[in-house]
């Protein structure tokens, strides 16, 4: 899904000041009226006012531009961007992007090896609500019927649009057939 702000034309280099994207035709498609422009809306948002953590360090008194669900540019002041549809005043407060959960076992009371969808769900909400934005649940040794289980839940929640199931962790050394 191709993202468009006029500020950041080196991420999308077919980007145009009209926020319209152009598309190579897909190889499969054989239709004549085929369109390869597409315009997309979004909701910016911007966050001003932070201190923020980067890679390269802290920028104090900086801004975060945002859509949904990425990060476009990171600002070392607090001018409003015009197109900002959300001003967020972080009053000093740190702004730091979310954090990856690479393994874990559950949460909220709840153990991914239930392998239901609702322990899985229950897991991975409580996790957002501490700052996780994406997750990669983990799976202990266990009986294959278990194992696959889980796995099935993990692969349905991560065909989901815009889930945060990045991937599965599979754990333990019993996974060799031949042992």
């Amino acid at each position: 899904q191709a993202r468009c702000f006029c500020g950041i034309r080196k991420q999308l280099p077919s980007c145009h000041a009209d926020h319209r994207l152009q598309l190579p035709k897909p190889k499969n498609c054989d239709k004549k009226h085929y369109s390869n422009t597409i315009i997309y809306t979004f909701m910016l948002k911007q966050i001003v006012n932070g201190r923020i953590l980067t890679p390269q360090g802290w920028i104090s008194g900086g801004s975060v531009i945002y859509d949904d669900s990425r990060i476009l540019e990171v600002r070392n002041n607090s001018y409003l961007v015009s197109e900002a549809t959300e001003v967020i005043d972080a009053k000093g407060m740190t702004v730091a992007p979310g954090g990856v959960e690479i393994h874990i076992h559950g949460g909220g009371g709840r153990d991914f090896m239930e392998g239901t969808e609702d322990a899985f769900r229950e897991a991975i909400k409580a996790h957002m609500m501490h700052g996780t934005t994406s997750i990669f649940p983990t799976l202990s040794s266990s009986t294959i019927p278990m194992i696959e289980a889980a796995a099935e839940t993990c692969t349905k929640l991560m065909q989901e649009p815009d889930s945060p199931v990045l991937g599965l962790h599979l754990e333990g050394h019993y996974l060799n057939m031949r042992k």
